[in-house]
């Protein structure tokens, strides 16, 4: 493949992979993300390996698993969350070592922030509907952060605060955030970063060296606070309750239907919809703003000469067996997006089932680039697959450790089996994963099954065995 003149890298928060067009979208709209998927390779079967924004995007930024890098959960004072040791390194920290100029915008949720490999930063932590407040929070500062803050206060005096204010709004805690913002769509954060991404390739368009840029947006992680026009554009009674909604989980690790939400609390079908409408409304508002910077990298001339990267750090459960958030291993939650579109043509691969992992994107960005990867990443290139010289992986890793390190899990994912652990108590989970795709029928306690389950547990224990010796390099 050719080398890339600009390097972009896209994430969202908390994206469903069936909000895009090209995955099968029936509802989300999006037009921008469809056409780079043209141009690029679609994986059908790319998988986080944390179900949790913080150790997500560090298993990302290292190539890494959670068990490796060692940032094994997120705060609920996020930024009192325990960063990266010193000596792990990032993706980041390799570009600008080999010369590349790195910058990075919006959301990155890398600990310590600002993360080290960056020549340029304008960063946000993220939405965070539990703060009420601009400041003064027991859960910390704000997490949308001075810059942005500073950037809105002189746009419309008053406008960040305002922000705060709608979420103290009784109409903000009957709808679970479901509300249209006092923001317009040009104030939003993600539209800053999205401008911020695109100066930055502009100043640095005559540079005699590769330019990465990472564009964090924090859209459609909650709160849905979707701003105008796309409050409005899909209709919360056009919404349809899932199959899976309040279904029997008496078959699984009891934290499951102890977090189901059913009508308690509110959450009656009416919201359930609402909630629906404005989540895929902010998908399709992230899409037009991927738009925006495929659009100017055209206008420069340079699309042709820029690698781009799109993906999100872990799903959203969206009412499906009657949750809403993360945290479980179900394929809403860990089956992701991911488009790459390489510079200099499209691949030769369009369309892949092949299984690979998110935290795969970073070396693939350093081949790419032209710089050696540590010899202590776990992760592999997907540009070999991408030109059909290598298929993906036997098996995925997914894992997972709550804020109060009260519950852990872990997930192995084959192409026919799912098998996931959870301690403390040892509760297991299996899923035939071509007959039941929606994980609908628990067979970890079935005797017919014994034998696939001794497999997977066997799996899970030598796939965990050989990473820690590659992490000790031996």
């Amino acid at each position: 493949m050719k080398a890339p003149k600009f390097i972009l890298f896209i994430t969202t928060d908390q994206q469903r992979k069936d909000t895009l067009g090209v995955y099968g979208s029936k509802v989300a709209t999006s037009k921008n993300l469809d056409a780079l998927a043209k141009e690029g390779t679609v994986f059908e079967k790319a998988y986080c390996n944390n179900t949790v924004c913080v150790p997500s995007r560090i298993c990302m930024a290292t190539g890494k698993y959670v068990h490796q890098h060692g940032v094994e959960y997120m705060e609920d004072v996020v930024d009192t969350t325990p960063g990266l040791p010193p000596w792990e390194k990032t993706f980041l920290e390799s570009l600008k070592a080999g010369g590349v100029k790195t910058g990075a915008f919006g959301k990155l949720h890398l600990y310590p922030t600002p993360p080290k490999g960056l020549d340029e930063a304008k960063l946000t932590g993220g939405q965070g509907m539990r703060w009420k407040v601009a400041s003064g929070s027991p859960l910390g500062p704000s997490p949308l952060g001075h810059d942005y803050a500073k950037w809105l206060e002189k746009k419309r005096p008053g406008a960040y605060e305002s922000i705060y204010a709608q979420r103290r709004t009784p109409e903000y805690s009957k709808y679970k955030s479901a509300v249209t913002s006092v923001l317009s769509f040009e104030e939003n954060v993600d539209y800053w970063t999205a401008d911020n991404t695109i100066d930055f390739f502009k100043r640095n368009q005559k540079s005699d060296k590769p330019v990465f840029a990472w564009c964090g947006f924090c859209k459609p992680h909650d709160p849905f606070d979707a701003p105008e026009p796309y409050a409005s554009m899909y209709k919360p009674e056009d919404m349809k309750i899932p199959e899976t909604y309040m279904m029997d989980l008496s078959d699984r690790p009891g934290f499951y239907s102890k977090r189901q939400l059913g009508d308690t609390n509110g959450f009656t079908p009416e919201v359930y919809k609402r909630l629906m409408a404005y989540y895929y409304g902010l998908c399709t508002m992230t899409d037009d703003l991927c738009g925006k910077i495929f659009n100017e990298l055209k206008k420069m001339g340079v699309w042709d000469e820029t690698l781009v990267i799109m993906t999100t750090d872990h799903g959203e459960h969206l009412g499906e067996y009657g949750l809403f958030g993360k945290t479980t291993f179900l394929e809403p939650i860990i089956n992701m997006p991911l488009i790459i579109k390489p510079a200099g043509g499209k691949p030769k691969v369009g369309k892949t089932t092949d299984l690979v992992e998110l935290m795969d994107v970073a070396p693939t960005i350093l081949e790419a680039a032209g710089v050696p990867a540590p010899e202590s990443m776990q992760a592999e290139s997907l540009l070999p697959v991408m030109e059909g010289k290598k298929k993906g992986k036997e098996q995925v890793l997914v894992e997972f450790t709550n804020a109060k390190k009260t519950l852990k899990g872990k997930c192995l994912r084959t192409n026919k089996y799912k098998y996931n652990i959870w301690f403390p108590g040892n509760e297991e989970e299996l899923y035939d994963m071509e007959k039941d795709p929606a994980e609908k029928k628990n067979l970890a306690k079935d005797p017919k099954h014994a034998g696939a389950l001794s497999d997977m547990r066997v799996r899970m224990i030598s796939h965990l065995s050989a990473t820690e010796k590659k992490t000790m390099g031996v």
